[in-house]
């Protein structure tokens, strides 16, 4: 699942699909696969991000076709609801990767960010 649709911070046009399979796989994955999961996407979209400040990468250099990046984009973006419900998550990797993944690019809405600043920053008890 890495190797050749993400390497080395470098997309591909075999990333977009990838990355929708991710999302699919994440609905049904147990706690350890989904921030596993949360993971990887969180790679795909600094990827896509670093295509759109870049443009077409050259081999084994991080970013991607802009094209990619914006399949990608799409796919993230169109997961809100799947990913809304984690930012208060009791487990790190899938608070950091839901808030992540919501925040992920400049078009998320106002509502993710408002969602990932009252569930992830604000969380209740001492510490």
């Amino acid at each position: 699942m890495c190797d050749h649709p993400l390497h080395q911070g470098a997309i591909y046009s075999a990333s977009p699909p990838v990355a929708r399979a991710l999302i699919e796989f994440a609905k049904g994955a147990d706690l350890r696969e989904k921030g596993d999961y949360y993971t990887l996407l969180t790679e795909f979209a600094a990827s896509a991000r670093k295509a759109f400040a870049d443009g077409r990468a050259i081999p084994c250099h991080s970013g991607g076709d802009q094209m990619d990046g914006a399949a990608i984009r799409d796919a993230i973006l169109e997961a809100h609801a799947q990913f809304a419900t984690d930012p208060g998550d009791t487990l790190p990797a899938i608070r950091d990767g839901a808030a992540s993944l919501l925040t992920a690019f400049p078009e998320a809405s106002a509502e993710a960010a408002r969602e990932v600043h009252e569930r992830y920053f604000v969380e209740p008890g001492p510490r």
